[in-house]
C-alpha cells in the first residue's frame, strides 16, 4: 500500500513559479501593513488617552471625597497634560489626540459629596471620536464612541 501523496510524483516540492508567486504576495502584504499600522497607532493613542482622562477624572473625584475638599482636574490641551488643581501633574496625553475645539485649559471640579461641576469632553483623532460625560450629581464618568 502506498501513500496518496507519493503515488504519481516521485519528487514532491514547490516549483520556482509557485515560490515567486508566494514571495510576490508577501511583498504586497508587507507594503500594505505598515501603512495600516501608522493609522492604528493614532487610534490606539486616542483609546489610551480616553482611559487616561477617565482615570484622572475618577482619581480627582476620589481625592475630593477622601480629603473632604473640592478638587479640580485640569486638562491643558496646549501642554497635553492632566493635573490636579493645575499643580500636580497626573497624566500626559498624546500629541495626536484633539480635545474638542478647546485651546484653553478645561477644568472639572469635584466636591466632597461626590458630585461635580459636570460637563462633556470630546477626544478625537481623525474621524474617530469619544464623548466623555461627567454627571454633575454623582460625578460618574461615561464614555461613548461617536
Amino acid at each position: 500500500m502506498s501513500s496518496a501523496g507519493s503515488a504519481g510524483h516521485p519528487a514532491a516540492g514547490f516549483t520556482l513559479l509557485e515560490l515567486m508567486v508566494v514571495l510576490a504576495i508577501l511583498g504586497l502584504a508587507l507594503a500594505i501593513v505598515p501603512a495600516n499600522l501608522m493609522n492604528a497607532t493614532g487610534a490606539q493613542a486616542l483609546k489610551a488617552d480616553v482611559r487616561t482622562v477617565i482615570s484622572g477624572l475618577r482619581y480627582a473625584r476620589t481625592r475630593a471625597i477622601a480629603a473632604n475638599e473640592p478638587v479640580a482636574l485640569v486638562i491643558d490641551p496646549q501642554a497635553a497634560q492632566l493635573s490636579l488643581d493645575g499643580t500636580q501633574q497626573i497624566g500626559v496625553l498624546s500629541k495626536s489626540t484633539r480635545l474638542g475645539a478647546a485651546n484653553q485649559p478645561i477644568a472639572v471640579q469635584f466636591y466632597p459629596d461626590g458630585g461635580s461641576s459636570g460637563g462633556e469632553l470630546l477626544l478625537s483623532y481623525e474621524e474617530e471620536e469619544y464623548r466623555l460625560t461627567v454627571n454633575w450629581l454623582t460625578g460618574a464618568v461615561l464614555a461613548t464612541k461617536e
